[in-house]
């Protein structure tokens, strides 16, 4: 690509074989796997933005590797940017930091992430934090999560007290 863009063709003819190339990775069976979905974020109405976003979210959360960054829009709701990683190590990683992290980028104080799910599994998964979310007020403590679609119980190190947790409705 870098040859691509070094005989001085014209920029639009660049971004469509960008293009062709994103989307020939987000055909490959994994993608879906490899990618993370951003909501709540502060998104630029410059759509040219959503990269540098998407690269400081993996930079603050470790991950290294070449990231491809989309606009999702949603029938009245806010666009979601989804951030695709290159193998789903990497997508786990950003998963399980970015709550941490968020603090350091401004765009994504409010943020959160959850994996690309499809329309099925998104309903589970829903159903799922309900639940935990549910039993997590009750004990007033962060004692469940959702791993694998399923309510999970944190197993928390011996003599370690489990995470404070804030009564949601």
């Amino acid at each position: 690509m870098s040859q691509f863009k070094q005989k001085n063709r014209s920029p639009k003819l660049y971004l469509n074989l960008q293009l062709l190339l994103q989307l020939k990775y987000l055909l490959s069976c994994d993608a879906r796997k490899n990618s993370v979905i951003v909501r709540n974020s502060e998104i630029s109405p410059d759509a040219t933005q959503d990269q540098i976003l998407g690269e400081k979210i993996a930079k603050e959360c470790g991950v290294s590797g070449k990231v491809l960054v989309f606009r999702i829009s949603v029938k009245d709701k806010d666009l979601l940017i989804k951030t695709q990683l290159e193998n789903k190590e990497e997508a786990s990683k950003m998963l399980s930091t970015f709550e941490a992290n968020k603090c350091k980028i401004n765009e994504c104080r409010s943020a959160s992430v959850r994996p690309n799910l499809s329309k099925p599994e998104l309903v589970k998964y829903r159903q799922a934090w309900k639940e935990a979310i549910r039993l997590n007020n009750e004990k007033k403590l962060r004692i469940f999560t959702v791993r694998d679609l399923e309510v999970a119980k944190i197993v928390y190190k011996e003599g370690q007290q489990p995470w404070p947790w804030t009564v949601r409705t």
